[in-house]
């Protein structure tokens, strides 16, 4: 049996355990406070009011956390693609301008703009952070950092003369 308690903001919550058998738990924490409860062969210390804490106690067959979670709520590493189009200061697209990602390991990815100045990138792992650099004979670009979370189709990437 694992008994889970957890405090939210600055709301009091009276927590009650089980009672029965050895043990018996009483606690009421209010969200700046804390402390310690014991009763027969289990004892518990209770954290609250940091924003990732909590402490986990056990007994056979009883555990307890407590504290406050933060849940995690990264993006997984499956493939994404990574698209937009290049273009002149005017805004016309730039063909066969090199568009590259660069990931944080140096791996580098490489795609041509089209006769419309799109481009498109498959199979990027998402949750990483890149840099997207354009290199054309005519013109000069800017690096971009992009953090790839999900898809992306829309970039646009303008010349700066």
């Amino acid at each position: 049996m694992i008994l889970i308690i957890g405090v939210l903001g600055i709301l009091a919550f009276g927590l009650m355990a089980q009672s029965g058998g050895q043990y018996e738990i009483q606690k009421t924490t209010i969200a700046t406070g804390g402390g310690a409860v014991s009763g027969g062969q289990f004892s518990v210390s209770i954290t609250v009011g940091q924003t990732i804490a909590g402490v986990n106690s056990t007994n056979p067959p009883f555990g307890l956390n407590s504290g406050f979670w933060q849940a995690s709520f990264a993006p997984t590493s499956a493939p994404v693609s990574v698209s937009g189009r290049v273009m002149t200061p005017r805004g016309i697209g730039l063909v066969n301008a090199t568009v590259t990602l660069t990931n944080s390991s140096g791996t580098v990815v490489a795609a041509r703009s089209s006769s419309f100045g799109y481009f498109r990138f498959d199979d990027i792992t998402a949750g990483q952070t890149y840099i997207l650099s354009v290199n054309s004979r005519r013109f000069t670009f800017a690096s971009l950092v992009i953090n790839v979370a999900d898809h992306i189709s829309d970039l646009e990437l303008v010349a700066l003369y």
